[in-house]
Parts: C-alpha cells; structure tokens; sequence
C-alpha cells in the first residue's frame, strides 16, 4: 500500500473518532462543569453543613457519620449539645405552668366575686323593702301621733281634759318623729347616696357598683397573665425551633464530603 495513501486514511480515522468523541460529550454532559455540578449534587458540602447549624451554636457532642459516608437525605449527621435548651425549655414551662395556674385562680376569684357581688345586691334589696316598710310604718305611727296630740290639744283647751294627758299626747308624738327621722337615716344608709325612686330593682346601688366594678377588674388581670402566657408560648417555639437545629440531618441523598468539627469542639454561627 502506497505510504502515503495509508498515512491519510489513518488521519481520517483519527478524525473521525475525535468527532464521534465529541459528539458524545456534547449528548451526554460530561464535560467538566457538568461533571462537577452532578458531583456537588450528590454531596454534603461543608457549606451544606454550616447552613443547617445557622443561629445555632454549642459542643459537638455527637458525630454520627464519617467523612466519604454515604446519607439519605434525613439521616442525622451530627448533634450539639442540647443541656442549655433543654433546661431553658424546662423554666419555660415551669413559668407557664405557674402563669396557667394564676390565670384559674384569678378566674376563679372573679366568679366568687361576681356571685358574691350579686348576693350583696340582692340582700341590700331587700334590706332597702324592709328598711322602706319600717319607715312607712314609723311615718303611720307619727301622723296617727299628730292626729292624737291635735284632738288633746283640743280636749285641754275645752278643759275636757288634763294638761298631764296633753303632755303624754306630745310625748308620744316626739317620740314617733324621732322614731321616723331614725328609720329615714337608715334608709339613707342603706342606699348609699342613691336616690331612692321607690323601685328597688331599678336602684344603682354606689357600693355595689364599686364592688362589681373592682371584681370585672379582675378580667384586666386575667388578660395581662394571658398575654404573658402567649409570650411564653412564643418563646418555647423558638426554643424547639432551635433544638430541632441543634440535631443536623443530611438535606438530600449523597456523600458526605467534609465535616466541620470533632466531637467536643465548639461550632459557631
């Protein structure tokens, strides 16, 4: 075969192959930015790793894989020290069961005073009838002792009767006004500085609105112990937030490339 002519057909084939070769590369993405982003894809990175312990920071204390590992994504790859959330998470639930336990008693010691405010209520009531029906009678007395000590007076100076009969009548009177002016105070006191509009349901009693009042004060109280309790829940959810942190779990299938710390070293932030 003529030198030359074999030299050009081995220059083809050379050709040929370098295209072909080419062309593979280009259909199946194996030159070197592809092979490297197909290579990160399957591998925990460093930077993988220091994303997931983000606001987090502690001891290492437990070191579940190796470096070169094979992880599904989930799998726990290693651990921090969770002594200073589990005992902040206790106070916190120490503070909310406290706070839970103020709010039933101030619960509790509003409805006693409510009842107890509508008990009063209703006792003053009847109070206020029975101090109103003393007062009428003790008026009845009164004019009935007007009536008698008029017609005395009457009777003496006709002469028909003794000036010592006449001194009983206006005895009997004085002590029958004083007995209405004493039964009138009562009721004064009774009602409290309200006037009285003869219908005893319809009275605003003042000592009894001050009582009702200061026992739906309580509500104010029950309300600040429950916006403490919100801002506890809130602080306990970020607590289990950041200890669901502390334990770092492989973000997807893969290799793990490198680790950051050794058990018992410190990682920060």
């Amino acid at each position: 075969m003529d030198p030359k002519a074999k030299a050009k057909r081995v220059g083809i084939a050379f050709i040929v192959l370098f295209i072909v070769a080419g062309l593979v590369l280009m259909y199946t993405g194996s030159d070197a930015v592809v092979l490297a982003t197909r290579q990160k894809e399957g591998i925990l990175t460093a930077e993988q790793v220091k994303m997931s312990f983000d606001s987090v920071s502690g001891r290492l204390v437990r070191e579940a894989v190796r470096e070169g590992d094979e992880v599904r994504a989930g799998d726990v790859v290693m651990e921090l020290d969770a002594t200073d959330n589990t005992l902040a998470l206790a106070r916190v639930d120490a503070q909310l069961a406290q706070i839970e336990a103020q709010i039933a008693r101030t619960k509790t010691a509003m409805g006693i005073s409510m009842q107890q405010v509508d008990t009063n209520e209703t006792q003053s009531f009847r109070g206020i009838d029975r101090q109103r029906a003393a007062l009428d009678a003790a008026r009845a007395t009164e004019a009935n002792s007007a009536r008698d000590y008029e017609r005395m007076a009457a009777l003496f100076a006709e002469g028909a009767v003794s000036k010592e009969a006449l001194d009983n009548a206006e005895m009997r009177l004085s002590v029958a006004r004083a007995a209405t002016q004493q039964q009138a105070q009562n009721l004064a006191q009774l009602l409290g500085g309200a006037a009285d509009t003869g219908n005893t349901e319809s009275l605003s009693l003042p000592t009894i609105e001050q009582a009702r009042q200061s026992a739906a004060n309580m509500g104010n109280d029950v309300a600040a112990l429950e916006a403490q309790r919100d801002a506890l829940l809130v602080q306990k959810k970020e607590l289990e937030v950041a200890r669901d942190r502390l334990v770092l779990r492989a973000p997807e299938d893969g290799k793990v490339l490198k680790l950051l710390a050794k058990e018992g070293e410190m990682i920060s932030p």
